[in-house]
């Protein structure tokens, strides 16, 4: 795998969302009864999110094991083809949420990719894969989607089968976002 190559192939399909806007925002979560994503400052998601844009067309952003296990998948398409039919997977529309309802309808002005790396036990090779994404809006306000679980006691945890949405960057990088 040539690693320059494979962040072109990420960031091409990324930046297809510049120019557009965010229609509607869909979080999908193991069903635990009532929501539990929205915590105090970031929403907090055991699956991930699926974003429609005003030119109809779908993106999500899962955990997985694409090119690392536990990193940011970011595909175009609606998420249920990810989803494995038995699972008690809940979907939420947040559009009209406070932190969404102020983006939905903003242009996308720019997209970035974060990648991180890891090294495996007894190697020297580093495997990277993509950690964040940061989207800004025309309006100036931001949204970055990470690979990592912010524990409780307030710890992060990259690498986990997790996404967290901060709705700025100091709250990103207070977290370990954007490195």
């Amino acid at each position: 795998m040539n690693l320059n190559t494979e962040i072109e192939k990420y960031k091409t399909l990324l930046c297809e969302l510049i120019g557009k806007a965010i229609k509607e925002v869909n979080y999908f979560e193991i069903d635990y009864g009532e929501p539990t994503f929205e915590l105090l400052d970031h929403h907090s998601l055991d699956y991930g999110l699926q974003l429609e844009t005003d030119d109809g067309e779908t993106y999500y952003m899962i955990w997985d094991s694409q090119y690392f296990q536990y990193d940011l998948k970011f595909k175009k398409g609606k998420i249920k083809k990810e989803l494995n039919p038995e699972s008690k997977i809940k979907c939420h529309n947040v559009s009209k949420s406070d932190y969404w309802a102020n983006r939905i309808g903003q242009k996308i002005q720019d997209v970035k990719s974060y990648w991180n790396y890891v090294t495996t036990y007894g190697k020297l090779k580093k495997t990277y894969f993509p950690q964040d994404i940061e989207i800004n809006f025309e309006n100036g306000l931001d949204v970055i989607v990470s690979a990592t679980e912010i524990r409780p006691d307030g710890q992060a945890s990259g690498m986990a089968d997790h996404i967290s949405v901060f709705f700025d960057s100091k709250t990103a990088v207070k977290y370990g976002a954007k490195k």
